[in-house]
């Protein structure tokens, strides 16, 4: 189902343009900064808006406030009242007040009108504008919108022409060379994982990988939450993605993060670019936050003199189809309720934001906004990328009582389960699932650290404050990014998208699923003004499930894994039995990932899932193990390195998830030395891995074809 009904009834809305003001006059103690305010008192809701201040007695202003009249006020007086105002150091002084009946305004037709404000000229002029809004401002569905699908029509001819290439130079010849139709091309997508500045490093090797191997080209999608994010923002912001500018952009990169984001955190107190950003969204009445604080300091080591471009500026690049089509994961939580109760996937890309459980879509320009029964009611500024930053890369927004005893908001069920597997007993096969001699890790996880939440509350007292703090990630710190609520006093039932149910490709998790139950969403608050957007890497650390569903179905999808492990000794992989778990529990496709092995696996740098049927994709996951890497004998960086400067150890010889190491998800300042041992390590990972890739993007083509094929004589 990609269309849903929309049961959105059409709604009567009042428009006030003030377009202009001209010639005011200032009293001896003005500010000389005048506004205009515009409000309806006769309705319920009380809105009142304000323009922005402007520093002459002059000036255009061209800014449309809307007013949603409900039905049995239609034919009561409707009353604006229009004020003119001139912001002073101490209070604002009133330079007129306007009183302006809409109640005969004729439904459809704009009515101009000038306000005289004083004697000497002052005057103001105004737009009046009532109509009936047949439709709402957000879109419903489950389709992608009409310009992402332009983007695909454009892409698909250059993936072909890549996939031919890759599968001419391909030397695993298990079948001939084939011969698809553009439809029959395969989607390819990429996806990485949460860890801060080590997963956009991770990353970045994973990409130069398939670059150099010709494999980047064969991408659709390239999709990120938390550090991931942050770097396909920097990427796509500093033209870093293509083919020719990717050596150039990491150079880049490596450079700006031996800036520490702590210090440039600290910088932006005098910072005069965020206190523009900081102000402008106050006069526009958005909440302003820490996260935004943040999302800015990590922008001015990552985006550079790109630090104000928007996600709408990335659709240049992507518009011709020369680079793989971006998506960013956030998702919305509730202060004070865990993510297993309620929490909203959000998925952020440069035409649109959507909420794809509801088949909910908002234009990327309109997502801060102010909004009123699905009306925009004010248009505010486009974020810039350095907000997505913050709203999906800022993990101190998890609950601190979930993350003290899990460290994650991962569901408690679904981590008991998972232990209780791994406590199983189970006798390894000769090979591990990435074709590598097998060692047997039994560690089990530990538990961590005491219950905070179960404390004493004593009403306001320092253990009641502390304990609120732990159990609300809103409350005295806010630690989530506020933005205006797009369902905001929208009456109307959004629905719930659920795809059937099938345990057939995992049969392992029927019966976990089944104790979890589905993923049932809760409607999203409709009263609150804001919305509290979220990591949603503190739930789920790799997020598949936007290439899962059927309107960007991915027939491969490649995984760089860049999670923080217990050690260099010891993953757990609870990112891909979370990522299979979530796709069964919202009837998703995802193959079998066979859990009682998965849970024993030592530390390695490649497993593979294959789809067993062709409607189920493949996913290749890559690591930063270091077992391989290591072992290479006389290993030649791509930089300068001097091995007596560092304790004799060879370059590729170093620990990423040991105590003491560089790589920690909190370290924000990376080394010249740092950065490329990371960068390499993912490179040589997928790079020893390029055959395996090659012969899953074949094994894709014969997939797709077949499923097409199949469609053609089901008249589908």
């Amino acid at each position: 189902m990609s269309e849903i009904q929309n049961n959105w009834k059409p709604r009567t809305v009042l428009s006030v343009k003030i377009i202009e003001h001209k010639d005011l006059k200032f009293g001896w103690f003005s500010g000389s900064k005048p506004f205009v305010t515009v409000n309806c008192p006769w309705l319920e809701k009380k809105q009142k808006y304000s323009t922005l201040v402007k520093h002459k007695p002059t000036a255009v202003v061209n800014e449309t406030f809307r007013f949603v009249i409900p039905d049995y006020l239609l034919r009561e007086e409707q009353t604006v009242e229009i004020t003119v105002l001139d912001q002073g150091r101490i209070w604002n002084g009133t330079l007129a007040t306007f009183v302006f009946n809409a109640f005969s305004l004729e439904m459809g037709n704009t009515l101009s009108k000038t306000f005289v404000i004083d004697k000497e000229g002052g005057e103001l002029f105004v737009e009046f504008l009532k109509d009936v809004r047949e439709k709402p401002n957000y879109r419903l569905s489950t389709d992608i919108c009409e310009e992402e699908k332009e983007f695909r029509k454009r892409r698909m001819p250059k993936v072909k022409d890549a996939i031919e290439a890759v599968l001419k130079s391909s030397r695993f010849n298990f079948e001939p060379n084939m011969d698809f139709d553009l439809d029959q091309t395969p989607v390819i997508s990429v996806v990485g994982s949460g860890g801060g500045y080590r997963a956009a490093i991770g990353m970045s090797g994973g990409m130069a990988a398939l670059k150099d191997a010709g494999v980047l080209d064969t991408l659709t999608y390239a999709a990120g939450l938390s550090g991931s994010s942050w770097y396909l923002c920097s990427a796509y912001a500093q033209d870093g993605v293509r083919n020719e500018t990717q050596d150039e952009y990491h150079k880049w990169l490596q450079r700006q993060m031996e800036n520490s984001v702590y210090w440039t955190a600290s910088g932006t107190l005098s910072d005069s670019k965020f206190s523009e950003f900081s102000s402008l969204k106050e006069a526009h009445c958005q909440p302003n936050g820490l996260v935004d604080r943040f999302g800015y300091a990590v922008g001015k080591n990552l985006l550079g003199d790109k630090i104000s471009h928007t996600m709408s500026q990335i659709r240049k690049q992507v518009s011709s189809g020369e680079v793989p089509y971006p998506l960013l994961t956030s998702a919305h939580f509730k202060g004070d309720v865990g993510s297993d109760k309620f929490r909203v996937h959000i998925e952020n890309t440069p035409h649109e934001i959507s909420m794809p459980r509801f088949g909910f879509n908002v234009a990327t320009k309109h997502f801060g906004s102010h909004w009123d029964e699905g009306v925009i009611t004010r248009e505010c500024p486009e974020f810039p990328l350095h907000y997505y930053l913050g709203s999906c890369g800022c993990a101190f927004s998890v609950l601190l009582n979930s993350f003290v005893q899990s460290g994650s908001e991962a569901d408690p069920k679904l981590l008991a389960w998972i232990n209780e597997m791994r406590n199983q007993e189970y006798t390894p096969h000769a090979f591990t699932m990435a074709h590598e001699s097998r060692q047997i890790e039994t560690k089990t996880l530990e538990e961590k650290g005491p219950n905070i939440a179960k404390m004493p509350a004593i009403p306001g007292g320092i253990v009641y404050n502390v304990k609120k703090m732990v159990t609300d990630r809103t409350y005295l710190f806010d630690r989530t990014s506020e933005v205006n609520n797009v369902v905001h006093n929208l009456k109307e039932e959004l629905p719930s998208v659920y795809d059937e149910l099938s345990y057939t490709s995992c049969p392992e998790f029927q019966k976990i699923v089944e104790e979890l139950g589905t993923r049932y969403q809760k409607d999203i608050d409709r009263e609150r003004p804001y919305l509290s957007v979220c990591d949603a890497g503190i739930v789920q650390n790799v997020n598949v499930e936007s290439f899962l569903r059927k309107p960007r179905f991915s027939d491969l999808i490649i995984v760089f894994d860049s999670n923080g492990y217990k050690s260099d000794d010891f993953f757990d992989y609870k990112p891909i039995i979370q990522s299979a778990v979530h796709a069964a529990r919202n009837g998703l496709p995802f193959p079998n990932i066979q859990i009682k092995r998965l849970v024993h696996e030592p530390p390695t740098r490649f497993l593979a899932f294959e789809g067993e049927t062709d409607d189920c994709p493949t996913i290749l996951w890559f690591t930063l193990c270091n077992k391989n890497f290591k072992e290479m004998e006389h290993y030649e960086p791509k930089i300068p390195y001097n091995e007596s400067k560092n304790k004799g150890r060879p370059f590729n010889d170093f620990p990423v998830y040991s105590s003491g190491t560089h790589y920690g998800t909190s370290e924000l300042k990376y080394s010249k030395l740092h950065f490329q041992q990371l960068h390499e390590l993912m490179y040589h990972n997928v790079t020893s891995c390029m055959p395996y890739i090659k012969h899953h993007i074949r094994k894709a083509v014969a997939r797709k074809m077949r499923k097409v094929e199949r469609d053609r004589l089901n008249g589908q």
